[in-house]
């Protein structure tokens, strides 16, 4: 893993609902998606609420999409570790798109199924999308929130300038 600053993930409160994702979080400092080329795609902001990572992001994307495969599709991606020598766990948060429903699917030993007791809100807003969750720990194979842990978060959307899909990511040791 490439080394950033580490950031503190603040701790909110344990009983955390969708609407409070959405009223709390953009209160907190963000962090910039950034594309290779140094490109703002977005913004993100997380928040540790018991067992749960909370996320609020906002994706520059002008073409939304979603595909049968996730990290084909406009999508956040999370890629947490509790340690480098742990395995690497993975969520994708993919956007309502037309009449296809938002999800949220997590990688394991079954393939990519639905993530339980995890939620996700998408909205779209003018050039992107939203996005507010909260993640299971264990579906970021996360044991606890309790120690340092590694995280990883990327976002892919369409850029409106050229019409190429990009990645940003933003990644901390918290």
């Amino acid at each position: 893993l490439l080394r950033r600053p580490m950031v503190q993930i603040p701790r909110i409160r344990t009983a955390l609902t969708l609407a409070d994702v959405q009223r709390l979080l953009p209160t907190l400092p963000s962090q910039r998606l950034l594309s290779r080329g140094g490109i703002e795609r977005g913004e993100l902001r997380l928040g540790l609420a018991g067992d749960r990572l909370a996320l609020f992001a906002t994706v520059l994307d002008a073409v939304p999409q979603t595909t049968g495969i996730p990290w084909e599709s406009s999508v956040v991606e999370i890629f947490a570790y509790q340690d480098e020598r742990s395995t690497k766990g993975q969520v994708f948060l993919i956007p309502t798109v037309g009449t296809v429903p938002a999800r949220m699917q997590h990688v394991d030993q079954r393939g990519l199924p639905i993530t339980e007791g995890g939620q996700l809100l998408t909205r779209m807003i003018t050039g992107g999308w939203e996005v507010a969750a909260l993640i299971p720990a264990a579906a970021l194979r996360v044991a606890c929130f309790n120690q340092p842990f590694l995280i990883e978060v990327a976002a892919t959307g369409v850029n409106a300038a050229d019409g190429f899909r990009l990645r940003a990511s933003w990644l901390s040791v918290p």
